[in-house]
């Protein structure tokens, strides 16, 4: 048993069998009559559209007319609200989810101000020990000197 990890494993080599030859290609005739692309160096008309002075002309595109909403449409109104009642239990559920973090939230924030007040006693009475200590080792320290 290993502490680390499993063993390597030692690979075995591979046999390797002698490949059979390959087919020789018979030759083709050269045929020149073929519909091939080619390629003519272009590079005169090439300098010559840069070398232009008049910039080409970009059209220009109408920007599409912004949707203007009614004012009422944004306000309050008597009118019934429908909501789908599946969105409406959702909405519910996360509203009830978030009630209980706040919830949680105030616990947490009440036991973390207990723990602080529970500090600061402690502090305080070892402040009043070390005092004492100090009281205790000077009048220690007098009767000591003073004899």
């Amino acid at each position: 048993m290993s502490l680390f990890g499993k063993k390597k494993e030692v690979a075995k080599p591979v046999k390797i069998e002698k490949l059979p030859p390959l087919p020789e290609f018979p030759d083709l005739p050269r045929e020149s009559n073929l519909d091939m692309p080619s390629y003519e160096s272009s590079m005169g008309n090439i300098k010559k559209e840069v070398e232009r002075d008049e910039l080409p002309q970009i059209p220009t595109r109408n920007s599409p007319a912004t949707p203007h909403f009614a004012a009422a449409s944004m306000e309050a109104s008597d009118k019934p609200l429908f909501v789908r009642i599946e969105s409406y239990r959702a909405a519910v559920n996360e509203v009830d989810k978030i009630k209980e973090k706040v919830a949680q939230a105030e616990e947490l924030l009440e036991d973390l101000d207990e723990i602080k007040q529970k500090e600061a006693q402690k502090l305080e009475a070892w402040r009043r020990d070390i005092g004492m200590l100090k009281e205790k080792l000077l009048s220690v320290d007098k009767n000591l000197f003073d004899a």
